[in-house]
C-alpha cells in the first residue's frame, strides 16, 4: 500500500429525519360499491417542499362511520356524504 492524493467521485446516500410542517389531501376515490375510500396525503417540510406521501385505505366499519348520518365528530352530516375534516377525522 502507499500513500495518494488522487480524488475519487463518490455518490453517498444518506437518510434522516425531516419533521413535516403541512399535510395535505391530495387525491380522494371514493368507490361506493366497495365501501373503500382511498385518500393520498403529501407530506411538505416548512419549505414547503415534498417529503413525503402516504396512501390511506378506509375501509369496513370506518368507511361505515365515515359515511354515517351525524357521527359523534361531525353533528348533522347528511348519510353518504363527507368532508376532507370527516376523512381527517378517521385517518
Amino acid at each position: 500500500m502507499r500513500v495518494s492524493n488522487k480524488e475519487i467521485t463518490v455518490v453517498r446516500s444518506v437518510t434522516s429525519k425531516i419533521p413535516a410542517a403541512t399535510e395535505h389531501l391530495t387525491s380522494i376515490n371514493n368507490y361506493k360499491e366497495a365501501r373503500t375510500l382511498v385518500a393520498t396525503v403529501k407530506y411538505h417540510d416548512r419549505d414547503d417542499l415534498e417529503i413525503g406521501q402516504r396512501t390511506w385505505y378506509i375501509t369496513g366499519e370506518n368507511y361505515d362511520l365515515l359515511m354515517s348520518e351525524s357521527p359523534d365528530f361531525a353533528p348533522g352530516k347528511p348519510e353518504n356524504e363527507y368532508r376532507e375534516v370527516d376523512i381527517w377525522y378517521i385517518i
